[in-house]
């Protein structure tokens, strides 16, 4: 994307710094009138606010919403221990620009950090969808109940077949078992 490449031009040296698209984005389901949802993580650079400033003016200044965050990944994961949000998007986590192999880190823990909380964070989207419901039962919800019944399936798949759905589309998940 224009974005992706933009960014990649402004990055400099990769080490210790990597660029992560999260949520929709990082699922590339952006709608119109989507924010861009990024993550930079680094192992503790000294120059992180230049760089989060090289990569985020440029986008502000073409008039594009951005949801931004600067962390290391273990702030990512303890930010995600109290936010289903969070914890959610950290599952779509794609590389974009700069040290790939901090991305792989970062997916391979928000991985490992859902399953291990897998029946509370299951339980609060259900929570979350039926409150949904109940305050307006439209598409919205339903879109709701697909993250929630995607999110099941992909454990499943995980837990009792050991097949890493994460690097499956969610119908090749489904036909795994």
């Amino acid at each position: 994307s224009l974005f992706e490449q933009a960014a990649a031009s402004v990055w400099g040296t990769a080490d210790g710094a990597a660029l992560v698209a999260i949520g929709g984005y990082g699922r590339y389901e952006l709608c119109p009138q989507s924010d861009l949802d990024v993550m930079l993580v680094h192992t503790g650079r000294r120059d992180i606010a230049a760089l989060a400033e090289r990569v985020w003016y440029p986008i502000w200044d073409a008039g594009l919403k951005l949801g931004h965050s600067v962390c290391t990944q273990r702030e990512a994961l303890e930010i995600a221990d109290d936010d289903l949000d969070t914890a959610t998007a950290l599952l779509s986590a794609r590389h974009i620009a700069g040290d790939a192999s901090l991305t792989d880190d970062l997916n391979a823990a928000a991985r490992a950090h859902w399953e291990q909380r897998a029946k509370r964070w299951l339980e609060a989207l259900r929570v979350r969808v039926d409150a949904r419901h109940a305050q307006a039962p439209h598409l919205a919800t339903a879109r709701m109940r697909c993250r929630l019944a995607e999110a099941g399936d992909q454990l499943f798949c995980k837990l009792a077949h050991d097949v890493d759905p994460f690097s499956l589309s969610l119908s090749k998940c489904r036909r795994a078992y």
